[in-house]
């Protein structure tokens, strides 16, 4: 089981916290949590990920924790891409 959470920073300058959980190898979901919460709330699905065999990627939503980034750019399948 894993669980990993980072920031990276955009060569905008604009940072994206992430939280990452199962195995580098599984199948990648891109987990968009709700209002009221974080990427965090993906460590809570740490055993389910491993048992699906998928990977949840979680990034935060503007006003989260740490990002820097406008909803536009956080919605952006480059963003996704690049990530």
């Amino acid at each position: 089981m894993r669980f990993r959470d980072f920031t990276v920073q955009l060569c905008d300058g604009h940072r994206v916290g992430i939280a990452v959980v199962g195995r580098d190898d599984a199948f990648p979901i891109i987990s968009c949590h709700g209002s009221g919460s974080s990427r965090l709330d993906v460590g809570l699905l740490v055993t389910q990920a491993e048992q699906a065999g998928v990977r949840l990627i979680a990034l935060d939503r503007p006003g989260a924790v740490a990002p820097t980034h406008n909803l536009a750019i956080a919605c952006s399948p480059g963003l996704m891409m690049s990530l």
